[in-house]
């Protein structure tokens, strides 16, 4: 897996979108998990203190847990934005994505709101219960 992801942070309320960073480099899941946590961090920083992101590619240092500057960008046409000549375009039928979501198991938190209401379990213990797939033994035996 490869993968390059884009971070744009923004002030609650604010309607316009920062400037946005890529993040390149990241070759599993959890590294991009902790990638992007990183540099969303940055972002915020960065505004709160009254900084300016700049538009840049960053690399990502798995050693470091830290990601640090590539190379600047001035504009989005230094990215060389442009359609993947290979790819064709992915055409999402409403009716199949409605279907697909009423076929999704019952989400943990939904789960645990459940367990405290139906069953009065504290809202610790239903927490407990459903951070893991043990509930699934649990119920299949019941």
């Amino acid at each position: 897996m490869r993968c390059d992801a884009n971070v744009s942070v923004r002030p609650i309320g604010s309607s316009e979108l920062g400037v946005k960073t890529e993040v390149k480099n990241m070759n599993s899941f959890r590294w991009v998990e902790r990638a992007l946590a990183f540099e969303i961090e940055r972002q915020v920083q960065v505004v709160k203190s009254g900084g300016k992101v700049e538009q840049a590619t960053m690399l990502w240092d798995e050693r470091r847990q830290a990601a640090e500057p590539m190379r600047t960008k001035e504009e989005s046409h230094d990215y060389r934005y442009f359609p993947e000549p290979d790819l064709v375009d992915l055409v999402i039928d409403e009716k199949w994505l409605e279907s697909v979501k009423e076929s999704l198991p019952e989400s943990a938190e939904a789960r645990a709101k459940r367990f405290v209401s139906q069953y009065a379990i504290p809202e610790y213990d239903a927490g407990v219960l459903t951070e893991t797939e043990s509930w699934l033994i649990i119920t299949k035996r019941l």
